[in-house]
């Protein structure tokens, strides 16, 4: 599957069969936004790709909060029958955010190959639960119809903060995931405590 891959990227860009990626991914992998170095010497270099996420972010967010469609996206998330009779389009709505979250994932396989320097299927396998505990702990909940962008970019921080501290102390890979799974079920748990008693006193 690698060397298909490999192989259709070759095709495309124009790269010889011995190099990893084409030189054009190369060059974008050499763009930095800044370079700084430290006065002991050591160069931190922020990639230009950074842009990808923050504008996908911004995007996102202004159509979630300010558009119909995003309206929409939260109704259907919480109830599709409700939406539908609120008068949504249900499966025209369904449809777009398929198709606008499959664009958004190839863009980020791609930021992520050129990241790596290399093409590989098996990229980031595994990853799915670092980025369920991100989406958790920013608010949004499991069941659907709630959560923000900055919410979850804050997710996204804490777990990276938390995954560098525990490589920092020499914790184990298999007690990393653990970590993190025991913080999905508290804050799949703490949403879901919310819920509940948001519903018991719109009951009363």
């Amino acid at each position: 599957m690698s060397s298909i891959l490999n192989g259709a990227l070759v095709g495309v860009f124009g790269a010889t069969e011995n190099s990893r990626l084409p030189s054009t991914v190369d060059a974008v992998f050499r763009q930095y936004l800044f370079t700084y170095e430290s006065p002991q010497g050591l160069t931190y270099s922020l990639t230009i790709l950074f842009i990808i996420p923050v504008v996908f972010a911004v995007v996102v967010a202004l159509l979630l909060k300010y558009t119909r469609l995003g309206r929409g996206i939260y109704a259907i998330g919480g109830n599709k029958k409700a939406a539908s009779i609120a008068g949504f389009n249900v499966k025209g709505i369904q449809f777009f955010v398929y198709i606008f979250v499959g664009g958004i994932v190839g863009v980020a396989a791609m930021a992520s190959c050129i990241l790596n320097r290399t093409a590989s299927p098996t990229n980031l396998m595994g990853g799915e639960m670092m980025v369920i505990a991100a989406v958790v702990l920013g608010g949004t909940r499991i069941t659907g119809g709630h959560g923000t962008i900055i919410g979850t970019v804050l997710g996204v921080y804490l777990i990276t903060l938390i995954q560098n501290n525990l490589i920092m102390l020499g914790v184990p890979t298999h007690w990393q995931s653990f970590i993190l799974a025991i913080l999905i079920i508290i804050g799949t748990a703490i949403t879901s405590i919310k819920a509940l008693r948001a519903s018991q006193s719109s009951k009363v």
